[in-house]
């Protein structure tokens, strides 16, 4: 869940990073954009690695690279380096990516077929 709130946390503010880092709008809103490209291309390595050696190792995986770029991203403050916090934010959307990418996958593996889908034991749909 905190993985996920990363990707729009900044876009809401790309008007104060633009003069924060003295860049422009378009350079500020960057830094969603690339945080999603970022999620494609985990995407595209995670998810077929999930499916040969298990989705444990990912997700690990993708939390400790979570806590490492935000740690990053947020040491950029202090210098101001639009290069490095663009960077970090490239990997924060690949660390996102076993999130966003694998959990339906997740609910799969915990519950059995005929237990999928029904709500509150209610097996039945009554309609008037």
């Amino acid at each position: 869940m905190i993985a996920t709130t990363a990707a729009p946390l900044l876009a809401a503010d790309s008007v104060q990073l633009a003069l924060y880092f003295k860049t422009t709008f378009q350079k500020a809103a960057d830094l969603t954009a690339f945080h999603l490209v970022g999620v494609a291309v985990g995407a595209v390595i995670f998810v077929p690695s999930a499916r040969v050696w298990g989705k444990r190792h990912v997700f690990l995986f993708g939390a400790l690279l979570m806590c490492v770029a935000s740690a990053w991203g947020g040491s950029t403050h202090g210098n101001r380096n639009y290069t490095s916090m663009l960077w970090a934010r490239i990997f924060q959307g690949v660390a996102l990516a076993p999130f966003e990418s694998l959990s339906n996958a997740v609910v799969g593996d915990l519950y059995f077929v005929h237990e999928r889908g029904p709500v509150s034991g209610c097996h039945r749909v009554w309609f008037l």
